[in-house]
């Protein structure tokens, strides 16, 4: 019977030691950042990545125009020279920080930072449940 109390009592103190570990190490963690088109921030960032990856093409297709309508594939195709052109100011640039500012249900503003000098002001719009870009200032 002793021993039954023993392992009880174990077992108690190392569910209380590993609560305690990980509710403690969870606090200071980060949420992975979204590489998706599922929110604002999560489209300005895959953005990213398609530039970093030197993916031009995948780049443009996260762009709309800024009436709000998806771009027809000619109007894509004339973006690729400034699309390559902000590639050259940003890619392989670690992001610094992000922030947005939400201007109406399917409008947001991000602001992108990069290597903690360049900062890119994107406007996104919600188009069909999906986040575009729909303008970018340097």
């Amino acid at each position: 019977m002793a021993n039954h109390h023993l392992h009880t009592i174990t077992l108690l103190i190392a569910i209380a030691l590993c609560i305690s570990v990980v509710g403690c190490g969870s606090s200071n963690i980060a949420p992975a950042p979204s590489f998706t088109q599922n929110s604002p921030q999560g489209a300005v960032r895959l953005f990213k990545k398609e530039l970093d990856s030197n993916n031009i093409k995948a780049a443009t297709k996260i762009m709309a125009h800024p009436s709000g309508r998806l771009y027809l594939a000619v109007e894509t195709y004339e973006l690729y020279d400034d699309v390559a052109r902000l590639q050259r100011l940003v890619a392989q640039k670690a992001v610094t920080a992000v922030t947005s500012k939400q201007n109406s249900d399917t409008v947001c503003s991000v602001n992108l930072e990069v290597g903690y000098i360049k900062t890119l002001s994107l406007t996104t719009t919600n188009i069909a449940g999906s986040w575009y870009i729909t303008a970018i200032n340097e």
